[in-house]
């Protein structure tokens, strides 16, 4: 069905694995209203070396549209592919990757079929351009037997696969928006959306605003208090100095084109592939957060990914309650913000003060790192760039579970944010905390990263 895929699988993993991203990885067009500018470099070197196979199917499709919007589906329904086509502009393209690994249930797999089926896309094709709710929705068959991914992959190569096909069209001129979009299946787009570009500062990567429906049940209360982890963990890295105090859902982000293309793309992991694409994409600038009404999600319980929403709703139902770690780990972030502060200043390694904040430094090995990054190093601005890329999202992850490890532990919800002066019923304190996880990052000593 793509003739480059068994030949071009092999040669795309030749060379490193991995790429070291940072603010000079990428030179960005200025004028990106309209894709018909020579891409970048990057841009043509990834779609040449990096790609997934289904770029070829930008040879097989005629037409041109304002934006591409990647959608992943799984054991999903026409409904669902209906409700988010029928809210995209009339001249948007969504592209639609049904998709599933040989290891999917029996039921999943017959729901991939049945959706296929019910979007016109025959057995023998591989993909086909089909009209929904008046919209083109470009459909990808990557479900049936003979197509399907291998076991390890998932939810990122089908976001992969979608978006650098937008990529492709972008670059010939045929998506007008600069950045290239993904949601899911359960989300209920706002109005407005995708976002007008040229109201909006560039940026690798927008965030939109969201809000879980949670009707009443456990599952409903279950993914309220997912949510509100979310937004507490964000607000704490936003309240300690962290850069990186950003929410990353893959169903409300979007990339700008060639900044995609600078990190290779999407992981092609089963879950956390958002995570780890936002991790790169923020090594590149800021976070920009549209001003749409937020993207509406729903409530349910899901198999579909091994960690991520689903399975932290399917935890919290088991355990009834929600603890987050204790408030004062957030002030630990902080001390080992103010500690890389002063090695950027100095140039010499310095400790966080507090002891559970030294035991985490110790444990990921910061001193050495610090070490390296003076090594190497002769500037104040070189050492802050090699800072901030090496205390990344990940690795701010791992201190804050080093810190709840070697002493804070972790509190029912309620007592931290009744710590934070903030509500202590559920739907007050989501909104108190959705009122304060976007907008302009702060930095550790207060003003605007």
């Amino acid at each position: 069905a793509f003739p480059r895929h068994h030949r071009v699988a092999a040669r795309k993993r030749v060379g490193p694995r991995r790429v070291r991203v940072t603010s000079a990885s990428v030179s960005v067009r200025q004028s990106s209203n309209s894709g018909r500018e020579r891409a970048p470099r990057t841009t043509r070197q990834y779609l040449a070396r990096y790609a997934q196979p289904e770029v070829d199917i930008a040879e097989a499709v005629s037409g041109a549209w304002s934006a591409a919007v990647v959608l992943p589906l799984l054991d999903e329904t026409m409904a669902a592919v209906t409700r988010i086509a029928e809210r995209l502009p009339s001249n948007a393209l969504l592209v639609a990757v049904v998709n599933a690994t040989e290891d999917r249930t029996p039921d999943e797999h017959e729901s991939n079929a049945t959706l296929l089926g019910a979007l016109g896309v025959a057995k023998e094709k591989a993909f086909e351009l089909v009209h929904v709710a008046g919209r083109d929705v470009l459909v990808i068959d990557r479900a049936r037997p003979g197509r399907r991914f291998r076991r390890r992959e998932g939810v990122g190569l089908a976001r992969r696969i979608g978006l650098d096909l937008a990529l492709k069209l972008r670059t010939e001129g045929r998506i007008e928006h600069p950045y290239l979009h993904t949601t899911d299946a359960d989300a209920s787009l706002p109005v407005g959306y995708p976002a007008m570009a040229a109201r909006l500062s560039a940026a690798p990567r927008w965030s939109y605003p969201f809000w879980h429906e949670t009707a009443a049940g456990e599952v409903g209360e279950a993914t309220a208090a997912y949510e509100l982890w979310l937004r507490y963990y964000v607000v704490g890295l936003r309240r300690a100095g962290s850069r990186y105090g950003d929410h990353c859902l893959g169903s409300t982000m979007a990339i700008e084109a060639d900044h995609y293309a600078a990190v290779r793309g999407v992981p092609r992991r089963r879950g956390g592939e958002d995570f780890y694409l936002a991790n790169k994409l923020r090594k590149l600038g800021p976070v920009v957060t549209p001003g749409t009404a937020p993207i509406r999600l729903q409530a349910r319980r899901s198999r579909r990914v091994p960690f991520g929403t689903g399975p932290a709703v399917a935890r919290l139902v088991a355990t009834e309650e929600l603890a987050v770690v204790h408030p004062n780990g957030f002030d630990d972030l902080r001390e080992a913000h103010d500690a890389l502060d002063r090695f950027v200043a100095r140039g010499q390694p310095t400790r966080p003060r507090s002891s559970p904040a030294r035991r985490a430094w110790d444990a990921l090995d910061a001193p050495a790192s610090l070490a390296r990054i003076a090594a190497s190093t002769v500037s104040s601005a070189a050492r802050r760039t090699r800072v901030d890329d090496w205390f990344d999202a990940k690795r701010t992850l791992l201190f804050m579970h080093r810190v709840r490890d070697a002493g804070r532990g972790e509190v029912p919800w309620r007592d931290a944010m009744a710590a934070w002066g903030a509500p202590i019923e559920m739907m007050a304190a989501r909104k108190w905390l959705a009122a304060r996880d976007h907008g302009p990052q702060p930095s550790a000593n207060g003003s605007s990263r």
